[in-house]
């Protein structure tokens, strides 16, 4: 948190910074405000990309911890193994799923996997939906299957 509160007062004063350094000194100080505030622009840089990766990190953990919530195992072994039954719980828990999966800003090396995954989990979705246990099967496999080695994936980033 302290590190984003710092990213909006540099942000916010960067502007300023730049006015009073255009604003003040002689020519023989413009090479050594141009050096500082130049110095002051690659600190900000920085903290603005150690903060975006940090809200990353955080948006992929809450995802992954919700997405280990929703019991995909349950969902492909009853349809699989089971009866075979479209549970109540199913389709909001997959529609959960969906969401997590599509809205999540995953790093670029999940994002080739992380699309399968999520057209996997609209497949299910779209069958569930249509209350189609049989067309469920292979997609709920899928999704479970996929969403495993996915997730250790992310976890390991």
């Amino acid at each position: 948190m302290r590190i984003f509160t710092r990213t909006i007062i540099a942000a916010i004063a960067l502007p300023a910074l730049v006015l009073a350094a255009a604003a003040c000194g002689d020519d023989d100080d413009t090479a050594g405000n141009s050096a500082a505030l130049q110095a002051s622009i690659t600190a900000l840089q920085a903290d603005i990309a150690e903060s975006s990766t940090r809200v990353q990190r955080n948006e992929m953990l809450q995802a992954l911890v919700t997405i280990d919530g929703l019991r995909l195992h349950e969902i492909d072994e009853t349809l699989n193994e089971a009866d075979g039954a479209i549970d109540p719980t199913f389709v909001p828990r997959t529609r959960l799923f969906v969401r997590m999966q599509s809205l999540t800003n995953w790093p670029d090396e999940l994002a080739a996997e992380g699309q399968d995954v999520l057209a996997d989990a609209v497949e299910l979705l779209k069958a569930l939906e249509d209350g189609d246990a049989q067309a469920a099967k292979g997609p709920a496999t899928a999704v479970h299957e996929g969403s495993h080695e996915f997730n250790e994936q992310a976890w390991n980033i």
